[in-house]
């Protein structure tokens, strides 16, 4: 059978029809709100790019003339009136009819009184991530419970073991049989447990594969769109991937093949110069533009490189001069002028085309990365070419691995960066004034015990070694294990976002037994290896905190926050329990959540100010409200500072942290 092409532009036009459609009459309804038709444009410059990978050029030419409608009305300075959304209603109306006339091969052609492709709208679904996250968590318990069963197993062990001890007994017919059946009933039992095991490991397999979709899908899309661009732009344009077998989250992917959509096109349409141009520039008569996903540490950075004329800097600097962004007589950087470009509707184009003029294409780029909590830049050089990279966070990714026994932990690195694993003798190891060393392909690499890193006691002093040699930045070094595991396919899990960068991890994986096992940065690994340990320290009084707070994460993550910084800490699961133990025994702070059953966070502080005693302890809040008129209340409640979760950063904590304690001992 044929393949449908238009099967997952159905799905996202509809999805993108059904958007501007409620945004529309809820502005009919309650009136214009800020961002709206900022909104309403992206979604129909969304819709015409889809349009136009596909060949529907109809439904383009829609969504084109919806953005001519809205234009007018993106500053927010003139409302959008009933006649242009009546005008916008209309054009929908007439994209959705498109849709449904899309037929998918073989298929009879749509009437007018079919409902659009109801078969496939329930064949084909969008399920939501968390939907998937309750999914996994549920399978990886299931596992945790599983692995407990298996230990009461060996009860039936141990039972028979009594039976075969009474002696005399053991030979009475009714403890014979009673053995029979113990030997049966675990048998089955162990028959049964495997067989559950291994059918919740392919459930978990399967459950991450479904959240998981190789990069290549979208890289036929944006050959598309570059073939389409530069033919209706009359210019000769080759289009090379790299990194099409990376398989990530489609959460990530959605919105990154939207973004690099709009970047290939401007690439096209500013960069590539015209055939004539280029030829009397003296370069070839076929412009290059490169697209290529790579996985650096806990982060993919997908970049998208032309060979064309760079961006107009003086062009830049004139539309955001039009648009009063900024003044005649403001001197700015290359960098600065660069930057400018990225802000909404400031474009080089002055006239509207299908591809460009309206700016709205760099909107869609910066709305990504905002929403990807990702990193945006930009290099350009006249004459030579853009370079336009987007780093984001690898919330969930699939990749193969080399696990190793680490003291007694295991730990997993990923494959991508280990160039041998091989066996030494202990003798093999050089002591040199630059730390442990050992000898491999005839070049000096440094040594380090990997459990010495991530901090593992040692299970023994080894006459021979288990090597790793891992390398990064085209840089190595050889790392001594307890043993070597073996290679698996995880998939790799974010640190919580409150946690930010921990040394050595870029994220962690759950292993069979749904047990966490951190994955270890390549890049931090050689790095370590490369510095010699620090000298002891003289030790001093570590001060001590009280962590007030009912979530056992939160708990749990503050904890080893402080403790990996030197504090001691103690913990309080509610603001009573806290309160007695200030009162029982000395801190140096208190950190306090507001939000906890009986008692909030800002009655403790109430009643730790109306304390002599313990009124002189600096408090802070680290609590998920962050309305003003919260971190009003909590900061006259008492607290030397508030912190809010969802913009948690880990060296803004500590360092809050120090200073109000250094005040509080000055």
């Amino acid at each position: 059978m044929k393949r449908d092409q238009f099967k997952y532009f159905r799905i996202e036009a509809r999805e993108l029809v059904d958007g501007m459609t409620q945004l529309l009459l809820e502005i009919e309804r309650s009136g214009p709100a800020e961002g709206r038709v900022s909104t309403l444009l992206r979604l129909a410059h969304t819709l015409k790019g889809a349009a136009r990978v596909v060949g529907l050029g109809a439904i383009a030419e829609d969504a084109h003339a919806i953005e001519d409608l809205l234009e007018p009305f993106r500053g927010g300075t003139v409302p959008l009136d009933q006649d242009a959304i009546e005008k916008v209603l209309f054009r929908l109306d007439a994209i959705s009819a498109g849709v449904a006339g899309v037929s998918a091969p073989g298929s009879r052609p749509a009437s007018s009184t079919d409902s659009p492709a109801v078969g496939e709208a329930f064949e084909t679904v969008r399920v939501e991530l968390g939907a998937l996250d309750d999914l996994q968590e549920g399978l990886i318990e299931s596992g945790i419970q599983l692995d407990g069963l298996r230990r009461h197993v060996s009860t039936i062990a141990r039972l028979r073991s009594q039976l075969d001890s009474l002696g005399e007994l053991a030979a009475h017919p009714a403890v014979q049989d009673l053995e029979v059946s113990l030997v049966a009933l675990r048998q089955a039992l162990d028959d049964g447990l495997e067989r559950t095991a291994a059918a919740l490991g392919d459930s978990r397999e399967k459950a991450n594969a479904l959240r998981l979709v190789p990069a290549s899908r979208v890289f036929s899309q944006l050959e598309r769109a570059v073939r389409d661009a530069a033919e209706s732009l009359g210019k000769r344009v080759a289009f090379e991937t790299l990194g099409g077998s990376a398989r990530l989250e489609g959460h990530v992917l959605q919105p990154m093949r939207d973004a690099l959509l709009h970047m290939v096109r401007n690439a096209v349409d500013h960069g590539i110069e015209p055939e004539a141009e280029r030829l009397v520039n003296g370069k070839p008569a076929e412009g290059q533009v490169h697209v290529s996903l790579v996985r650096k540490g806990s982060r993919l950075v997908f970049t998208c490189v032309d060979d064309g004329r760079g961006i107009d800097l003086e062009a830049v600097r004139q539309a955001a001069l039009q648009r009063g962004e900024i003044g005649a007589a403001d001197a700015l950087s290359h960098d600065a002028l660069i930057q400018l470009i990225l802000r909404a509707g400031v474009s080089t184009t002055s006239a509207v085309t299908p591809f460009s003029g309206r700016g709205i294409g760099l909107d869609v780029v910066r709305e990504t990365v905002a929403k990807l909590d990702g990193e945006l830049t930009i290099q350009s050089s006249p004459g030579q070419g853009t370079t336009l990279s987007i780093s984001v966070p690898l919330s969930l990714s699939s990749i193969p691995t080399l696990v190793v026994q680490a003291g007694e932990s295991a730990a997993a690195i990923p494959l991508s960066a280990v160039r041998q694993a091989l066996r030494i003798d202990a003798s093999e190891i050089s002591l040199t004034a630059r730390g442990a060393t050992v000898l491999h392909d005839g070049v000096e690499l440094p040594f380090r015990a990997l459990c010495e890193i991530v901090n593992q006691p040692a299970a023994f002093e080894p006459s021979s070694w288990s090597v790793i040699v891992v390398e990064a930045q085209s840089t190595r070094a050889a790392f001594g294990v307890d043993r070597i595991i073996g290679v698996a396919e995880v998939v790799l899990r974010p640190l919580p976002a409150a946690a930010g960068a921990i040394p050595l991890v870029a994220g962690a994986s759950f292993d069979a037994e749904g047990h966490p096992q951190p994955i270890l940065d390549p890049r931090s690994l050689v790095n370590a290896a490369r510095m010699q340990p620090s000298p002891p320290k003289p030790t001093r009084r570590k001060p001590k905190v009280l962590v007030i707070d009912d979530s056992l994460t939160t708990r749990m993550l503050e904890q080893s926050i402080l403790e990996s910084a030197g504090y001691a800490v103690e913990l309080a699961t509610n603001a009573e329990e806290g309160l007695a133990m200030a009162q029982a025994q000395a801190y140096d702070l208190f950190l306090v959540d507001v939000e906890m059953p009986r008692m909030d966070g800002f009655a403790f502080l109430g009643r730790v100010r109306a304390d002599a005693k313990l009124s002189r302890v600096p408090a802070v809040m680290v609590t998920s409200r962050n309305a003003p008129e919260d971190r009003l209340r909590g900061l006259e409640a008492g607290a030397r500072a508030y912190l809010v979760k969802s913009e948690f950063h880990q060296g803004r904590f500590l360092r809050t942290i120090e200073s109000l304690l250094r005040e509080a001992h000055d």
